[in-house]
């Protein structure tokens, strides 16, 4: 058992009683001790929630930035500087045969696969434990076996998402001595588990009322994400029904529409996300540990904000002008050229996948050690703030916007789980589809997002801890402006969701249509849910992405799926086998519809690669003396 389960057994035990008198009665000999259920239970339902499925994982995360490749790059997401140093790392952006390919050279995705069974095993736990339960013991904690049932079920879907087949009939059976469990098949699994989900958003109701109040007191104490709220359980599995349903619903319309019907009526009513349960305390220095948030820290060379994003938010030139151009931008991306000298410069600039066009902008061909590129320059990096951390203006003066470091690299990031305008957006899809009825047009619901997606990272961006981050300047206007700007007024955000709705209205075709939802999808969803981007970019194959042009070499790689960790291939032969000719990055997963197997996701128009237009770019040599010099 764990520290943190530990920890949360110890909780339980002292919450309703003298932990003195508890202790002396029951632990004088620890080894005749017999936990109650309420003391173990609890503990193991926290220990899922707290995955790093929910609580992003520092490492995963490292590594997936770290090469400014993997699914960040090729969907489109965020993507390194255009540096002519940085030509090499292209070499092999195409290959996806598994050998000297740009899709990950290390196995963080495959690993996925392992922490699935591993990490969410105490669902099997508890269905052993609950059991063995009868009477006011099952009463007051067959609930936390329920909300189990929806976590391995959430994350199920999203395993087959990243793979396609995967184990789940025969898995989590350890216990019963199963070890090697079939591989399922992908649709089966879906069919599977969106039956399962309606039947557990059913039972939990009810399983809360038989609890006692002193349970329902402890479930409200124990639970991280709901605090104890089954009707908010029941509304997350409803998203996550919501979200799959449409998803498989190019392949299985009827089962779609069905499960859309039941889930339409009970939705989220607010954004279901929690504050994590470990601080990022290592933003500044060398020492381990650390989450999502220190990961981006340390690669925030690979964080600037490609085009396709930038360019839907931040209309005509790159001035932000308030109501007219996004209103989320000042919270998504960092200005560009910010400074004290110039702050009504409020600029902020994409980055083309046309990488040969920008080359001329670069003053130079290679970055000295230590010395960051501040004007022209391609970003910066960990040691650019490490050793500077008086200076943090040393951000702003990067030629691209790179995510916001106010809300990302200094932010607390919480545990998301579902979001308002996530599903304003695939209601938007619903109506526009005619999947079933959703009481709005579509348009409306594009609307409500825009809206909801504000407040939702607005909300983020006030949760800073830029301000309390050790070497930090004193906050003032000018740093506030970049780093925690104040949100626009209701007027001025709903000026803007009615242009987003215009734009959609103006279109006819469906595919016109999803471009602006997905276009949508993206600058709400951004760094912070790249794996359902990557979901939703291989359903639908929008928004149409720019090719990357590298030394004259485009590429236009799409990774279908990822491969299974080595592990499994071996430990798991005998049943893997089965499946080994589908174990491809380019095998699709089941839900891409039969008419997106072979369309391109690349802005191609009379058979030439289409590219946004080129803003921003200082010519050389800067014309603006009041610059400060690169730091040397």
């Amino acid at each position: 058992m764990n520290k943190k389960i530990l920890f949360l057994v110890f909780t339980a035990v002292c919450v309703f009683t003298s932990c003195d008198e508890r202790l002396a009665k029951e632990f004088q000999n620890p080894e005749r001790h017999n936990p109650r259920p309420e003391e173990i239970i609890p503990g193991m339902l926290n220990a899922m929630i707290t995955s790093r499925f929910y609580e992003l994982d520092y490492g995963e995360w490292w590594w997936t930035f770290r090469s400014g490749f993997g699914i960040p790059a090729y969907a489109q997401v965020s993507t390194r500087r255009p540096h002519p140093s940085e030509t090499g790392n292209f070499n092999n952006f195409s290959v996806l045969d598994g050998t000297n390919m740009g899709f990950y050279s290390d196995m963080r995705p495959a690993m996925r696969f392992g922490w699935y069974y591993n990490e969410l095993k105490n669902w099997g736990l508890l269905r052993d434990e609950i059991a063995t339960l009868s009477g006011s013991d099952l009463d007051d904690n067959e609930v936390y076996f329920l909300a189990a049932g929806i976590l391995k079920c959430a994350i199920g879907l999203q395993m087959v998402d990243i793979y396609d087949n995967i184990p789940y009939s025969e898995a989590f059976q350890g216990t019963e001595g199963l070890f090697f469990p079939k591989f399922d098949k992908g649709r089966d699994v879906y069919v599977t588990i969106l039956d399962e989900l309606a039947e557990l958003a059913a039972q939990i109701p009810s399983s809360f009322n038989r609890m006692s109040a002193r349970a329902k007191e402890t479930f409200d104490k124990m639970d991280f994400a709901f605090s104890g709220d089954a009707q908010k359980w029941v509304q997350y599995a409803n998203s996550v029904r919501l979200r799959h349903a449409v998803r498989m619903s190019g392949v299985e319309p009827d089962i779609a529409r069905k499960h859309i019907a039941e889930v339409i009526p009970n939705l989220p009513k607010v954004d279901f996300i929690y504050p994590i349960t470990r601080r990022n305390e290592n933003r500044v220095g060398n020492e381990g540990g650390g989450i999502y948030s220190r990961a981006l820290y340390e690669n925030s060379v690979s964080t600037l904000i490609p085009n396709i994003i930038m360019q839907r938010m931040n209309y005509d030139e790159i001035d932000y002008v308030e109501g007219e151009d996004d209103p989320r931008l000042p919270v998504i991306a960092c200005p560009t050229r910010y400074t004290k000298e110039d702050p009504d410069n409020y600029q902020f600039t994409g980055m083309s996948m046309n990488y040969d066009a920008q080359y001329p902008y670069w003053p130079t061909q290679s970055v000295p050690a230590g010395v960051p590129y501040i004007d022209n320059g391609p970003g910066l990096t960990v040691r650019t703030f490490v050793n500077n951390v008086t200076d943090i203006t040393l951000w702003l003066r990067s030629c691209y916007s790179q995510y916001n470091i106010g809300t990302y690299i200094f932010g607390n990031i919480p545990s998301y789980m579902n979001s308002l305008a996530e599903n304003d957006l695939f209601l938007a899809e619903i109506a526009a589809k005619g999947l079933g009825s959703t009481g709005k047009s579509a348009g409306e619901h594009i609307r409500d997002a825009v809206i909801h997606s504000t407040d939702f990272w607005y909300y983020i961006n006030s949760q800073t801890n830029i301000w309390n981050t050790p070497g930090m300047p004193d906050k003032d206007d000018f740093l506030t402006k970049a780093f925690q700007p104040a949100k626009p007024s209701v007027a001025v955000i709903e000026q803007f969701a009615d242009k987003i709705k215009a734009e959609y209205e103006a279109v006819s075709g469906i595919e016109d249509q999803m471009e602006i939802i997905m276009q949508q999808k993206y600058i709400h969803h951004n760094i912070l849910n790249i794996f359902e981007l990557w979901a939703e970019l291989r359903r639908t194959h929008h928004p149409k992405l720019e090719i990357v042009k590298v030394n004259d070499v485009p590429h236009v790689p799409m990774p279908q799926r990822v491969k299974y960790h080595p592990d499994e291939t071996t430990r798991n032969y005998d049943n893997y086998k089965e499946i080994i000719l589908e174990d491809t990055y380019l095998h699709p997963i089941f839900w891409v519809p039969d008419n997106k197997r072979n369309s391109t996701y690349y802005w191609i128009e009379n058979g030439e690669p289409v590219y946004l237009p080129l803003k921003g770019f200082l010519p050389l040599p800067d014309p603006n003396p009041n610059r400060p010099a690169p730091a040397q």
